[in-house]
C-alpha cells in the first residue's frame, strides 16, 4: 500500500519544522528537526483516534533526515524514497505512536 504525501503549512498554535499530511489528509504528522538536522515525530494526528504525543520518538537517521528535509524543501515528497523513509519511522516508533492507528491507516 503506498503512502499518500503532502507537504502541509504549519499552523502557529502547533509549532513545528514541517508538517506532512498523510493519507488524503486523515493523518497529519508534525515533524522537528534538532542543531544537527536528525528530525523526529512532535505530535501526530489520526482521524477517528486523536492526537498522539510520542515521548520520546526516535531521531531518523541523518541519511533519511536529508532525504526527508530535501523533499519537504523542495516540496517533492511523493517519491516512494519518501514513503520507504515514512514507513519505515513509523515501524521503528510502534511502540511509541498507536500502532493500531499506524496500521489502520495503512502508515506500517
Amino acid at each position: 500500500m503506498t503512502i499518500s504525501v503532502e507537504v502541509f503549512e504549519v499552523m502557529p498554535t502547533r509549532p513545528c519544522n514541517f508538517c506532512l499530511s498523510l493519507q488524503d489528509g486523515q493523518v497529519f504528522a508534525e515533524f522537528d528537526k534538532d542543531a544537527h538536522g536528525l528530525v523526529s515525530l512532535l505530535r501526530i494526528s489520526f482521524d477517528s483516534f486523536g492526537c498522539c504525543h510520542p515521548s520520546r520518538a526516535s531521531k531518523m537517521s541523518s541519511m533519511d533526515s536529508r532525504l526527508i528535509l530535501n523533499a519537504v524543501t523542495h516540496r517533492d515528497v511523493g517519491s516512494s524514497d519518501v514513503q520507504d523513509v515514512l514507513r519505515r519511522y513509523f515501524q521503528s516508533n510502534t511502540g511509541k505512536i498507536w500502532s493500531d492507528a499506524l496500521e489502520e491507516h495503512g502508515l506500517i
